[in-house]
């Protein structure tokens, strides 16, 4: 997806499990996805540097990442003046809570079934 001016839609894919990077990754390597710039952060860490030196249309979380949980990493987003949006993966028993934190959505994880 491409805004006006050709610009890509940029999303921030926040993962500590490899193999679901590698599933999205895939994912968007597919041409009708072509528009959209993905980066991947695998911890915490690695998603605050990135954010602090990019410029993200939405951020897709996993809720049990590393050791900060997705909520304590969104904080951190708030505290330090970020207004991303938001959506998280995982397991239904931590929507409710995402989504009072100001998540946009929340996508259920096939290992969570």
């Amino acid at each position: 997806m491409e805004f006006s001016g050709g610009t890509k839609l940029r999303i921030l894919f926040v993962e500590d499990e490899s193999s679901c990077r590698n599933s999205i990754r895939l994912l968007f390597r597919h041409p009708l996805l072509s528009g959209f710039a993905v980066d991947f952060a695998s911890d915490s860490n690695e998603a605050m540097s990135l954010i602090v030196c990019n410029v993200y249309d939405l951020a897709i979380v996993d809720c049990n990442l590393d050791a900060w949980h997705a909520r304590t990493l969104v904080a951190d987003w708030v505290d330090h003046g970020y207004q991303l949006p938001f959506m998280v993966t995982g397991s239904p028993g931590v929507a409710k809570e995402m989504l009072s934190l100001g998540s946009s959505g929340f996508i259920e994880k096939a290992d969570a079934l």
